[in-house]
């Protein structure tokens, strides 16, 4: 009596297996469409995020290549080389010599460290003289140096490229006006290793 009531529970327990696969079997059937109606949408979605990128990097190129033409224009074929240097930078100016000129504005700042390097002879002398020195290495600390200049780009039009690149800047008017006279700004640039228009002293003079 007991293998029969096994049996049928087990018979049963089949048939509500049965049942729930053929369950799930057409529940997937079901949704089959709604999964491929979700697909489709993503799809066209990612197409779509797709297609807007591809319109709005042309647009992007578009404005690029007007802001370009009107440079272009303005400089010789041969030349077109200088447009580069032209959208980079303000208050250019060609000279008669086939080179560019931009007007710059640099601004420095100097540590303590940085006079002790750039000026060492402020720190460096005996006496009285060395008081004064330092009084005027002290002036310079911290002080912001705001310098007026240009930088010159020389083209090959040979090689078709920047031959050289010459910068220089009016040190003297600012350091001028931290100083106060021309014999203290003489005095600091007296054997430093920065000549007034803002570039390093060659070795040679620096040694003389």
């Amino acid at each position: 009596m007991q293998r029969s009531d096994f049996t049928v529970k087990l018979e049963t327990d089949k048939d509500q297996v049965s049942q729930i696969l053929l369950e799930e079997k057409l529940r997937k059937r079901e949704m089959w469409p709604v999964w491929q109606l979700r697909y489709r949408k993503k799809r066209e979605n990612y197409v779509n995020i797709l297609n807007n990128e591809n319109r709005q990097l042309h647009d992007q190129i578009k404005r690029l290549e007007q802001r370009h033409h009107p440079v272009s224009r303005a400089i010789p074929a041969k030349e077109n080389a200088w447009s580069v240097v032209v959208k980079v930078l303000d208050g250019l100016a060609k000279n008669a010599f086939g080179s560019i000129v931009a007007t710059t504005t640099t601004t420095v700042i100097f540590s303590e460290h940085t006079v002790d390097t750039l000026f060492p002879h402020l720190r460096r002398t005996d006496g009285n003289m060395r008081e004064m020195m330092s009084t005027l290495g002290e002036k310079f600390v911290n002080e912001k140096i705001v310098m007026r200049g240009s930088t010159h780009f020389e083209w090959d039009s040979g090689y078709c490229r920047i031959a050289r690149i010459q910068h220089q800047s009016d040190m003297i008017t600012p350091v001028l006006r931290v100083l106060g006279a021309l014999e203290n700004v003489s005095r600091v640039f007296d054997k430093a290793l920065i000549i007034p228009d803002f570039r390093c002293r060659q070795k040679t003079k620096l040694n003389s």
